[in-house]
Order: C-alpha cells, then sequence, then structure tokens
C-alpha cells in the first residue's frame, strides 16, 4: 500500500518504468530504492517494498475494504470484521491505522 505522500513520488518513478528507465529483473522493477512487480497480464505494476510502502496482507486488506463500504471504521464495519475468524486483532490494528493516515 502506498502511504499518503508518497503520491508524487511513485507517479515519477512508474514514469521512469514506463520509459524504460528503471532496473529490472524478471517481473520486478527498481527504481529509487523501491520495488514494483509487474501486475500479470495488465501491464501494469503495483509496489512491493520500499520508502513509502506498507505490505498489507489478505486479513488487513479485507478489514481496509470493509472500512470503505460502511465509509470508515463504523460500528457495522467493526462488527462484520468480528465475525471474520481470519481477520486478527493485529490486522484490525494495521487497518484501523492506514485508516487514520487518509484522513490526516
Amino acid at each position: 500500500m502506498i502511504l499518503p505522500g508518497y503520491e508524487d513520488a511513485v507517479a515519477e518513478d512508474l514514469r521512469l518504468i514506463n520509459q524504460g528507465l528503471a532496473d529490472r529483473s524478471g517481473n520486478h522493477y527498481f527504481v529509487n530504492g523501491r520495488t514494483y512487480q509487474e501486475h500479470g497480464g495488465t501491464g501494469g505494476a503495483y509496489p512491493v517494498r520500499g520508502e513509502g510502502f506498507v505490505a498489507v496482507d489478505r486479513g488487513t486488506h479485507a478489514s481496509l475494504a470493509t472500512f470503505a463500504r460502511y465509509n470508515g471504521p463504523t460500528d457495522a464495519a467493526l462488527r462484520e470484521i468480528g465475525f471474520n475468524p481470519s481477520i486478527s486483532d493485529e490486522q484490525l490494528a494495521q487497518a484501523l491505522w492506514l485508516w487514520s493516515l487518509r484522513t490526516k
């Protein structure tokens, strides 16, 4: 996931990738200390690691998707997440932290 404040840096990285100016190994691109992976078949790339990126696992992603459906971590969203046994307290905490960043 791309953290707020890194949008311009990522846009520049993608510009360099599209111009063929990034280092490449297989389906990975390396540019400005960040790693991107080519999204199979679409020609797009998604962030893997580096400054401004946070790794998001399935449980955290599911929590964020639930927040998006409910327009935030509302009581209803948290109740729905609570019924999902595959989402741990740690994953929920990371999702809450990430969600808070988007509203600052």
